[in-house]
């Protein structure tokens, strides 16, 4: 759909296919899609032969499933443009996030945090890059779709 990223339509339709009692199961490696597992939503990255569930994206993520959004604003992705905060990692965006719980709680406490993680948490150009970060891992699930749930439902060939 021309103006429409894939991914936003991925979770438009995983979002109405639970509303009305589905199970979903989206085949990609692409990593903002696993902010959408969850009971009833599963990822299978077919390339690497993996199935994520919530436990798994958690360990792959050191967050849930919920979080992993926020954790890649945090760190960044070079796959996808999504600059992050200069100098945090992998590790930095987990412990941020398990102390804290959201970029939003994390950025109200920044004033107390030490060291070069408080002074980039604290720096114009760096919330910025993390603003933008935000808007660029954010799904959207209201993108208009062609048809009735039920005719992206899988079939036989």
């Amino acid at each position: 759909m021309a103006g429409v990223e894939a991914d936003d339509g991925i979770c438009t339709l995983a979002r109405r296919a639970r509303e009305i009692g589905l199970e979903v199961v989206i085949y990609s490696g692409d990593k903002d899609l696993m902010q959408l597992v969850d009971p009833h939503v599963t990822v299978i990255d077919s390339m690497r032969d993996i199935r994520y569930d919530e436990a798994r994206v958690t360990e792959k993520f050191g967050v849930p499933p919920k979080q992993v959004g926020e954790w890649l604003a945090l760190r960044g992705d070079t796959s996808d443009n999504v600059p992050g905060v200069e100098s945090v990692g992998d590790v930095t965006a987990t412990k941020l996030l398990r102390e804290y719980g959201s970029i939003d709680a994390i950025l109200a406490h920044a004033g107390s945090l030490k060291g070069k993680l408080g002074e980039k948490l604290r720096d114009p150009v760096q919330l910025e890059r993390l603003e933008r970060s935000r808007k660029l891992v954010r799904l959207r699930d209201d993108v208009p779709l062609a048809g009735e749930i039920m005719s992206y439902r899988r079939q036989d060939w």
